[in-house]
C-alpha cells in the first residue's frame, strides 16, 4: 500500500530519505522510520512506535504472540502452585 503523502524525513534521526534508503512502516500506526533508526530504538527495548507510542503489538494480540514467543523459547511454562487455606 503506498502513501497518499509520505514523510519526508525519518523521526529519530530527522535525516530525510533517500530512494535508496532502507525504511519501515509500523503496522499499527503506519509511521515510517528508517530501518537502522528503529533498529536501535528496538534495541533499548522499546515496544512502542518512537512518534505515536502506539504498542508494536495491540493489546489484543500480545497474549497470543506471548504464548507463541515462550513456545519458541523451549523454557517450560512456570506454573504457580495456588494453596488453598
Amino acid at each position: 500500500m503506498d502513501l497518499v503523502d509520505p514523510p519526508e524525513s525519518c523521526a529519530v534521526c530527522l535525516t530525510e530519505f533517500e530512494d535508496n534508503d532502507e525504511i519501515r512502516r509500523l503496522a499499527n500506526c503506519r509511521h515510517i522510520f528508517h530501518r537502522g533508526c528503529l533498529d536501535r530504538w528496538m534495541g533499548y527495548d522499546q515496544r512502542t512506535c518512537p512518534l505515536c507510542r502506539t504498542p508494536f503489538i495491540p493489546d489484543d494480540m500480545q497474549s497470543a504472540f506471548n504464548e507463541r514467543l515462550w513456545a519458541a523459547s523451549g523454557i517450560p511454562e512456570f506454573h504457580s502452585d495456588v494453596l488453598a487455606l
